[in-house]
């Protein structure tokens, strides 16, 4: 079994949102390796990635814009940010930079 996803069968643009400080993955390591793939395999579809300096995994995450866990931004920096890494700034820039990027992602597929 093979762990590498076929990426260059998706037919459509893609969003990838990284953060250099990921605990759970090499979120940045697996974006660049996408983007090899994708260019391996001349992937016609735009691909729009997004790094994020001293983010964790939550980078580009929604949770502040869509959900109830935003909240969790105004207790003081709790286990679950600390176990997916980056510092609390970071994460919280990531979030507004990952909207941002997937609102003009969106608007760009009109």
């Amino acid at each position: 079994m093979n762990g590498v996803i076929p990426v260059e069968k998706i037919h459509g643009p893609l969003l990838l949102v990284c953060g250099t400080m990921d605990r759970i993955w090499p979120s940045c390591g697996f974006t660049a390796a996408i983007q090899a793939r994708l260019r391996a395999h001349h992937f016609r579809y735009p691909v729009t990635a997004l790094t994020v300096p001293n983010a964790g995994h939550a980078a580009g995450g929604m949770e502040a814009y869509y959900s109830a866990t935003a909240a969790a931004y105004d207790q003081p920096f709790s286990a679950y940010y600390t176990v997916l890494g980056g510092t609390l700034e970071a994460n919280k820039q990531g979030e507004a930079k990952g909207h941002a990027a997937l609102l003009k992602f969106l608007q760009a597929q009109r």
